[in-house]
């Protein structure tokens, strides 16, 4: 997921200003131009653009009626691409033929209440789609959660669209969004406060970014990490987009744990908050963990990776007990090099051995069954 600062003004000499501040910290912007008819407020014009000299590339997100007027100005300002608002037009085809013909990219807008699937006929001729998570016209409008929802149903039937989320994105439901499919978040006001770089460096930080293509695990343990944290990164059986699966390890783990995290770029930000490291009683942490979202609804999987020593604890034997008593269906717990263990005698669990190169498919074969938790042993 990328993030595109969203530039917000009526006064041309702010927008030089933050154009220029842009500069320093990203290559891309995205400029609000609204007309005070279509939403309350009013904003700069494509004239105001064409006055400023900028290396940034320019999405214009247009709240506008008529808004197949504003194309050729802002192809003379210097914009790659204009998405425009399907409700501000009673013909969004005509405005696409003509950004084609003008050879601008061109995306459609929706606002939260409007159903995506009117769009959808509209798909070929579209380079985007972006989904408004406020109601437009404002910086710092309250987020809106159900368009995220939406846009992840969008996603699900259509994954090679490129879609976009606007609005009250902040820190606090940045990192969240990445699991329902969004490309990229446009961010105003959470950037451009007292210090734009800092803050939009603060929140590309909470980004998981792809892992670095010269990544080579060095041992089994970094090679058993690198497959589970790409397995756990886009789940599909997520439907409560505050939701994450989390992963509880020993402290055996650790170092291996380190460099994966720093081949998806954890380095800097610091491990993710799904990730943590228990010194005493890990199973005892997921299986309380496990009680607990599971109480409350939730789809969310815990991962428990255990050494083999930890696994033949009396307090991992115990642990394991309570959590075949509770039928716990949301607990899985991996050994590697581990075998089953002796003394389990209350334990009823879906016991699965596999390879390091299986892990996919024994945590696959442990989601199809639900009756009980499971305990794969990697070799």
């Amino acid at each position: 997921m990328k993030i595109i600062p969203a530039v917000l003004t009526e006064s041309s000499a702010e927008l030089k200003r933050m154009l220029s501040q842009a500069e320093s910290f990203t290559s891309a912007v995205q400029l609000d131009i609204m007309d005070g008819k279509f939403v309350p407020s009013t904003s700069v014009s494509p004239q105001d653009l064409m006055q400023i000299e900028t290396s940034l590339n320019i999405e214009v997100h247009l709240m506008v009626f008529e808004p197949a007027r504003y194309l050729s100005p802002l192809k003379a300002a210097g914009a790659q691409r204009i998405i425009f608002h399907y409700e501000a037009t009673d013909n969004p085809q005509r405005v696409i033929d003509k950004a084609r013909q003008l050879e601008l990219k061109v995306g459609i807008a929706l606002n939260p209440e409007t159903p995506v699937e009117i769009v959808e006929p509209l798909l070929p001729g579209l380079d985007c789609l972006l989904f408004l998570s406020v109601d437009p016209g404002f910086y710092g409008s309250p987020f809106i959660p159900e368009a995220a929802a939406k846009l992840w149903q969008f996603k699900s039937r259509h994954p090679e669209v490129e879609v976009g989320l606007d609005g009250g994105i902040k820190a606090w439901n940045l990192r969240r969004l990445e699991a329902f499919g969004v490309d990229y978040a446009c961010i105003g006001s959470a950037i451009f406060g007292a210090d734009p770089a800092e803050s939009y460096r603060n929140l590309d930080r909470l980004l998981l970014r792809p892992p670095t293509p010269d990544f080579k695990p060095t041992s089994p343990q970094e090679e058993l990490l690198f497959q589970l944290l790409n397995q756990l990164r886009h789940s599909p059986d997520r439907p409560d987009w505050e939701e994450q699966d989390r992963l509880i390890v020993s402290p055996e783990f650790e170092p291996a744990l380190a460099r994966v995290l720093e081949a998806f770029n954890y380095a800097e930000r610091g491990k993710p908050f799904w990730v943590e490291i228990i010194p005493q009683h890990p199973l005892g942490r997921a299986r309380d963990l496990a009680l607990l979202l599971g109480q409350k609804g939730s789809d969310v999987l815990i991962y428990s990776l255990l050494s083999p020593q930890v696994l033949d604890d009396p307090e991992t034997k115990d642990a394991a007990e309570a959590a075949s008593d509770l039928k716990l269906n949301n607990l899985r717990v991996i050994a590697p090099g581990g075998k089953p263990p002796s003394g389990w005698h209350r334990v009823e669990w879906k016991i699965i051995e596999a390879p390091i190169s299986g892990l996919k498919e024994a945590l696959d074969e442990a989601q199809r069954s639900w009756e009980n938790s499971s305990l794969m042993l990697i070799s």
